[in-house]
Parts: C-alpha cells; sequence; structure tokens
C-alpha cells in the first residue's frame, strides 16, 4: 500500500481502520506497544512518527460473539452509523484482525502515515457528534484570539463523584481545625 494519509495536528472526530493481514496472535504482538518506543511494529507498519497506544485498539472480530464489526464501530469508539452506510457488509463480512485509531491516538502530531504491510486500510469514519470536516475558517478579525476547540466536557459520574468527596474533606477539615476554638469558649 503506498497511499499517503495526512494527519493534522489538530485532527478530532476521525477513526481510522486498518486490517491486520496476520494471525489474532501474532496481531496482538504486532499491536502491543513494546517499552522500547522505537521497536514498536506497527508504528513502523504506520509510517508514523508517534502513536499513543492508550488509544490503539485492536479488534479480533470473531471475539466480538453475536455483534458484528459495524455495530462494535458504533457502539465503543461511538462512530457515526451513518458514515458507515456503504462500508457495513464489507466491514461485517472481516475475518481478520481489526486495528482501530481514534484521531486521539495520534497524540495532535500531525504527520503522513504511509502504510504497510501487514496492514490494509479498510475506511476512515467520523464519530458522532463531530462536525462535518471542511477548511480552517480565516479571519483577519479572529488572528490572536483563542479558538474554539469543542464543547464544554461534562465531568462524568465518577469526577463529580470525585468532587463533592473533596468538597466533603474540606468541610471536615475545616470543622476539625474549629473545634479547638470552639471548645474552648465559655
Amino acid at each position: 500500500m503506498t497511499d499517503r494519509m495526512h494527519i493534522s495536528a489538530g485532527e478530532r472526530g476521525q477513526v481510522r481502520e486498518f486490517a491486520v493481514d496476520l494471525a489474532p496472535e501474532e496481531a496482538r504482538a504486532f499491536a502491543q506497544a513494546p517499552d522500547d518506543p522505537f521497536g514498536w511494529p506497527l508504528l513502523d507498519a504506520l509510517g508514523a512518527e508517534g502513536l499513543d497506544p492508550e488509544w490503539v485498539d485492536l479488534v479480533i472480530p470473531r471475539d466480538l460473539g453475536e455483534m458484528s464489526l459495524s455495530e462494535f464501530l458504533v457502539e465503543v469508539p461511538g462512530v457515526l452509523e451513518a458514515s458507515l452506510s456503504g462500508d457495513r457488509a464489507r466491514l461485517d463480512a472481516l475475518t481478520m484482525p481489526v486495528l482501530v485509531l481514534p484521531s486521539q491516538a495520534f497524540a495532535g502530531v500531525a504527520q503522513e502515515l504511509v502504510p504497510q504491510a501487514p496492514l490494509r486500510w479498510i475506511g476512515t469514519y467520523t464519530e458522532a457528534g463531530t462536525p462535518p470536516p471542511g477548511p480552517p475558517l480565516r479571519s483577519t478579525t479572529a488572528e490572536g484570539q483563542i479558538s474554539f476547540r469543542g464543547a464544554p466536557s461534562v465531568p462524568g459520574p465518577g469526577l463529580r463523584l470525585a468532587s463533592y468527596v473533596v468538597a466533603g474533606l474540606v468541610v471536615l477539615g475545616l470543622i476539625l481545625l474549629a473545634l479547638p476554638f470552639l471548645e474552648s469558649r465559655p
């Protein structure tokens, strides 16, 4: 495969799928990030400058049970169903391991990918909630201004609970600090 793929530094909302032409056990070893980042076969096969291993996902279709690969892609990385429409049958027919790389896997580093064996590009799909890609907006009035990168995040239940616990500990600490002063009052 000699097709080049450009990853921009600000890319978000894209999920790239690659078939991995290896047996499942070999594919797992291939996709697993080693302790030495310069000896990662996946990095070499992608022709990538860098990858965040936390965002690299290898899917073995047979391990999905009753779920099809297209259903998995909609559920787990959150691919927009409409972006899969023309590829559903082809995706669901795959039996070989599939590498799933969302934009976050490239850690905001602009780079050119030149995928080669054992990787075969399947497609690039849009995550749900991502505005359609387009050229960057240019305006002389916006120069030097802070750009809006996305909607403000809403804390999940774990973060919300943690903030309640911290607030409770602060209140308890204040009470314990004030207790000696309250006891000394007549």
